[in-house]
């Protein structure tokens, strides 16, 4: 009886690797109702030759990569909208880190790390026994020539069903069973290759900058200020969304009446961003560059070519350039290839007032400050500032204070408390 019930949870552990979903909207019971083919395939081959240690150590590695991969799509899903291509997004999950840090706290951010690293190295020695219990059946020669027929049987019912769903060839209908998490390994090895192909191909036209050697190109600013001010997080959709586009439209049409009056002109447009959901610097490389740096294997091929970006041709027209980067908390060595002469991380702007979570400050106070960050240069300023509390779904939201009482940003302390916290919300 033991013996059995053994037998029935190691089947029951790797048929739940293979039937898990990857989109957290298919984490219902209904997924999870399904035969997968490739259960019958693991199971007769360990009955086969899994006394040998290394093939139940291999399906269990190969299982355990499966769970993380349908893991790290579904948090993909959630933020990104996509699956998971461990070519590009690897760089995200040091991001992510950083970014619950400042969340939650670095001790329970680790804490989280080191419980899911330790709930996967679980898993795979609960896959091992699992494995092991059929591989550990004894049995004649001829139940393990039985073993291998079944196992070869439905390889080709796996194969068939697969390629069917993948489109390489079509069955009146589609046979009995799945072989989803087949499919999804097949697609994720053909999305990986083409990848690894796209960035060979970008790379190379990322180091044909045609506007090289160009001259004169900002001429026509004739040495006016310019400043570019990221705002995360407000794209087209508030203007098209019935929601948010009244007040929008109407808080552009106030302010360009005043703006008119101060002497200055307003004129909107649209630029399609590379990104959405997330990944911001994306879209930030693609503006300044030119080069459409959709994903972070494009933007690390971007920065080695030596492209020149925006900022290089204003230094070659006579500007002095400038970042002022409140969301900037670490190193960035990227910065030195992007055509800066200065850079003002969050650690060089003097703000004393409580963080906001996640937010190193309020954007009022950035913009309040910026003017007196800038060493004297008799240079015109080319400047960008990638502001931060305008993001969201971060908490709390700032309030907007008069412009001469920002001081030392003491005065949002009481707005930084308020609120759920990022754990509540």
């Amino acid at each position: 009886m033991k013996k059995l019930l053994l037998l029935g949870l190691g089947a029951f552990a790797v048929f739940l690797a293979l039937v898990l979903p990857n989109h957290f909207g298919m984490l219902k019971w209904s997924s999870f109702a399904k035969f997968p083919l490739e259960l019958l395939v693991i199971l007769s081959l360990a009955i086969a030759f899994g006394r040998q240690a290394w093939v139940v150590w291999s399906f269990a590695l190969l299982l355990t990569a499966l769970t993380f991969m349908k893991l790290a799509d579904i948090g993909m899903f959630m933020a990104y909208n996509r699956t998971f291509n461990p070519i590009l997004d690897a760089v995200l999950i040091n991001a992510g880190i950083g970014l619950l840090s400042d969340s939650i706290g670095v001790f329970l951010t680790y804490l989280a790390v080191a419980g899911a690293v330790i709930a996967l190295i679980l898993w795979l020695f609960a896959l091992v026994h699992s494995l092991r219990a059929w591989a550990s059946l004894s049995l004649p020669n001829g139940a393990r020539v039985a073993a291998i027929m079944v196992a070869i049987v439905f390889g080709g019912w796996s194969v068939a069903d697969a390629g069917h769903h993948l489109g390489y060839w079509k069955f009146e209908s589609s046979p009995p069973g799945t072989a989803w998490s087949s499919r999804l390994v097949t697609k994720r090895a053909i999305a990986m290759r083409a990848t690894t192909l796209d960035l060979r191909q970008f790379s190379k036209a990322a180091a044909n900058d045609a506007y090289a050697d160009a001259q004169g190109l900002l001429n026509g600013l004739d040495k006016h200020e310019v400043i570019f001010i990221y705002i995360e997080s407000y794209g087209r959709a508030s203007f098209d969304n019935p929601l948010y586009a009244p007040t929008h439209v109407t808080t552009l049409q106030e302010n360009e009446a005043s703006i008119k009056a101060a002497g200055f002109d307003m004129r909107s447009g649209w630029l399609t961003s590379p990104t959405a959901g997330g990944q911001s610097w994306l879209a930030h490389g693609a503006m300044a560059t030119g080069l459409w740096t959709s994903d972070n294997g494009r933007y690390a091929a971007m920065l080695a070519s030596g492209h020149k970006w925006l900022f290089h041709f204003a230094q070659d027209a006579g500007y002095r350039t400038s970042t002022v980067m409140p969301a900037i908390t670490m190193a960035w060595p990227e910065s030195s290839k992007m055509g800066f002469e200065l850079v003002i991380p969050a650690t060089d702007i003097p703000y004393k007032g409580e963080r906001f979570n996640w937010v190193t400050m309020p954007d009022q106070f950035t913009l309040a400050t910026y003017p007196e960050l800038l060493p004297d240069d008799p240079r015109p300023e080319f400047l960008q500032i990638a502001l931060i509390s305008s993001h969201a779904p971060w908490v709390p939201v700032p309030d907007m204070v008069a412009w001469d009482e920002v001081g030392n940003g003491t005065i949002f302390n009481e707005m930084a408390a308020s609120g759920p916290t990022p754990r509540e919300l």
